[in-house]
């Protein structure tokens, strides 16, 4: 039999992290951290880690795997889920997988591509001519090489537009190639999934809420210790809250106007989540308030 998962995904501040939590402590189980942020050490505050209450009170897996300085991607990621899950099933704990990583959650569920792993070398040079031309000059770039894929990002994602014009360099073959051969047709696990869904008004409240807490818990001293650690080229400086909070420090913007833009920036990215959620058709939607429906409905699947 294949391990069940019960996954819960979202956008940012949707509330799926406390639904986990809730379903975790009622199932007995654990849960599994889908968060291409989280993974790293010292970025507590601003990338919304559970707290070290919320891990003594349900063990968190996916957190704290790496340093700032070193890399890490989807494959990654599945290595260390799927060794933790298996150890877990044969232990029979049922797990909650957590996130808003769509592509972390699509490689786990559906199966990674064969695609060629990471060159830092590559990468380097990528993020070099995007410091000089800006990411819509390589996106449109990329476009030229391999318009299915390029039309399907944002034209500043730098995530995918580096991933894309890494393949193209190592390999001579459009990333699109990969992708529409691999389909993401796998199904190494049974799976239960939810996509938490939260009307536009509401979320944006909750992330003006969530800007204010880190703003004021520690996110401009977490900023200074990582920026201490990685160039301003590093991409983990672009991640939403630390690239404001690094404007602030640095003089270029006042408190005011980096906490607007951390809203800002995290509102778009809430809404291109939702929108990546919509689209995966083994999530079903739903309200944190569902929370007994959920539990039974996690309850049959488990025991099934």
């Amino acid at each position: 039999m294949k391990p069940r998962l019960v996954v819960i995904a979202g956008p940012t501040a949707s509330g799926k992290s406390a639904l986990a939590l809730q379903l975790a402590e009622a199932l007995g189980g654990q849960i599994l951290v889908a968060d291409s942020r989280q993974v790293y050490r010292g970025m507590d505050v601003g990338a919304a880690k559970a707290t070290a209450a919320e891990r003594a009170c349900i063990p968190h897996h996916g957190l704290d795997l790496v340093e700032p300085e070193r890399g890490f991607d989807a494959a990654k990621f599945v290595e260390f889920a799927r060794e933790r899950i298996g150890e877990l099933s044969a232990h029979g704990v049922p797990l909650v997988v957590e996130g808003g990583t769509g592509l972390y959650l699509r490689a786990l569920v559906m199966g990674l591509m064969e695609a060629p792993p990471r060159d830092e070398a590559v990468r380097a040079r990528i993020r070099q001519e995007a410091a000089l031309k800006g990411w819509p000059a390589l996106h449109q770039a990329l476009a030229a090489k391999d318009p299915g894929y390029a039309a399907r990002i944002e034209r500043t994602d730098p995530v995918r537009i580096t991933r894309a014009l890494e393949v193209l360099e190592l390999t001579g073959r459009p990333f699109s190639a990969f992708t529409d051969e691999h389909a993401f047709k796998e199904r190494p696990y049974d799976v239960n999934g939810y996509m938490v869904d939260v009307d536009r008004q509401v979320l944006r409240q909750r992330i003006e809420q969530r800007v204010r807490r880190m703003w004021m818990g520690g996110l401009l001293e977490e900023t200074g210790a990582l920026m201490a650690r990685i160039t301003p080229e590093h991409p983990l400086m672009g991640t939403i809250n630390y690239a404001q909070a690094a404007e602030h420090l640095q003089g270029r913007m006042t408190a005011e106007e980096a906490q607007e833009q951390m809203v800002l920036k995290t509102a778009q990215f809430s809404k291109r989540q939702r929108t990546w959620f919509k689209k995966e058709p083994w999530l079903k939607p739903i309200r944190a308030a569902e929370l007994s429906h959920i539990l039974d409905e996690s309850r049959a699947f488990l025991g099934r």
